[in-house]
């Protein structure tokens, strides 16, 4: 986690908001972490980074700003953590 905070704070500041994804790779990175633990939310997010390219040919655009996005939240994405018993409780 500590990785991605020092990667927001230097790095995204001089590269710039090139991320066509929102959230972008870090804040989603970020998140899966907090939600799923560092183990299962790095998996995740090597998926992301690895997959990002195709999921800009299902993902929906959102705006954001002045800027177009692809939206593609961590509840899109572990939906294969749930038992489908319990969603329809």
């Amino acid at each position: 986690m500590q990785g991605v905070k020092i990667f927001n704070k230097y790095i995204s500041r001089v590269d710039g908001d090139r991320c066509p994804m929102h959230p972008t790779c870090s804040a989603y990175s970020l998140q899966v972490i907090k939600k799923h633990g560092f183990f299962i939310g790095f998996m995740m997010t090597a998926g992301r980074l690895i997959h990002e390219s195709n999921e800009m040919d299902y993902a929906p655009l959102v705006k954001v700003g002045d800027r177009c996005k692809f939206y593609d939240p961590v509840s899109n994405n572990d939906f294969w953590w749930y038992n489908s018993n319990n969603l329809d409780k």
